[in-house]
């Protein structure tokens, strides 16, 4: 911790203003660390109510506001944004993970609320919504579009969907063992121990993916979503698979729901 600023003045001892600049890190596991650090906030008997938190994190930047409580039960807040954060760094400093499974570049915009200070009061209270844009990104050692269209693969009366010439002319979608998008976004509302979302979106050249369900703290998860070819891959799969445009949606895409 490397910082400088002021505390006070001091008054009736019902809310000291305080303002601190300076960096903070490198922090383990991760070793992420916070540059440009720069809080604006007020000290009562009851919480720190911070005005402004702004920092250069992981590639990126956040600028947030909150409350924290100094209370057992008190209430907290926190509301902002985290732009142009790395997620390849971001997942394993917030989980502690050691395996780096999705990559891009990722923007968060939080409200959420709750109350107490320990994991459980705040798991069991937290409420409020965060939406998730990410580009340019990742998802390792998952093919999203090869696993659904395989499942789909020797259906009644329609038989096998993608054929071993789609594969050879599609062979980079089908042989890469991950799924590479140009974006992903998801508004989550949070309640109930987890987080609801009925947006999820995964776009990328040659699919996209609409999905909805809930997601649990316990990382349960209960999922639907629909695989949407694109219209050129759709045009070549009934063009070999005549049978293949009775899985056509109204777009005259290939739609397939998991």
């Amino acid at each position: 911790v490397d910082v400088h600023g002021s505390v006070g003045p001091w008054g009736d001892g019902t809310a000291v203003p305080l303002q601190l600049d300076g960096a903070l890190g490198p922090l383990a596991p991760s070793k992420a660390r916070v540059d440009a650090l720069h809080v604006v906030a007020t000290l009562a008997p009851e919480r720190l109510h911070v005005s402004e938190l702004t920092g250069r994190l992981l590639g990126g930047s956040l600028a947030l506001s909150g409350d924290y409580p100094l209370q057992t039960n008190g209430p907290f807040a926190l509301k902002g944004a985290v732009t142009d954060v790395a997620v390849a760094d971001a997942i394993p400093a917030a989980t502690a993970a050691s395996t780096q499974r999705v990559a891009g570049k990722a923007h968060l915009t939080v409200d959420v609320r709750g109350s107490g200070t320990s994991r459980e009061a705040i798991e069991a209270s937290l409420a409020g919504s965060v939406a998730v844009d990410v580009k340019d990104g990742v998802i390792k050692d998952l093919n999203i579009a090869n696993e659904v269209l395989g499942g789909a693969s020797r259906l009644p009366v329609i038989g096998t969907v993608v054929s071993a010439p789609i594969r050879l002319k599609y062979a980079r979608l089908f042989a890469d063992p991950d799924t590479r998008f140009e974006t992903l976004h998801g508004t989550f509302m949070i309640g109930g121990q987890g987080a609801q979302t009925d947006d999820l979106t995964i776009v990328a050249t040659e699919f996209s993916v609409l999905g909805r369900g809930r997601i649990a703290f316990n990382r349960q998860a209960d999922l639907a979503a629909t695989l949407r070819m694109s219209q050129r891959f759709s045009d070549d799969l009934v063009a070999d698979v005549k049978a293949a445009k009775y899985l056509l949606d109204e777009h005259g895409q290939l739609a397939v729901p998991f």
